[in-house]
């Protein structure tokens, strides 16, 4: 996990979607990540050590995943409901689609 973290904060991206986690969810490099505003790791590609800024926002989707005690206390956790059986039928958006 902290190898595939550098390369994303090596990258740039903002915003990073862990999808469709499964089982047990957190570790150490996550909870650096989530928490830290600078990250630093080793560069794979040249024998020196690189920093650059966060990796972003972490976003995850999950169902029924046991959250380590650790990573439980650094995220914020949401649940959407559209209050709506069939939401891909809905109208009437104030920004049309």
């Amino acid at each position: 996990m902290r190898k595939k973290i550098t390369t994303i904060a090596i990258a740039g991206d903002t915003i990073i979607l862990l999808d469709n986690i499964e089982g047990r969810f957190g570790n150490d490099a996550l909870d650096r990540a989530t928490t830290t505003t600078r990250w630093e790791g080793q560069n794979f590609w040249v024998a020196t050590t690189s920093g650059s800024a966060s990796a972003g926002h972490l976003v995850r989707d999950r169902n029924n995943v046991i959250v380590a005690p650790d990573t439980a206390r650094r995220i914020i956790h949401m649940r959407l409901d559209v209050m709506d059986e069939h939401p891909e039928t809905r109208t009437g958006f104030h920004h049309p689609i």
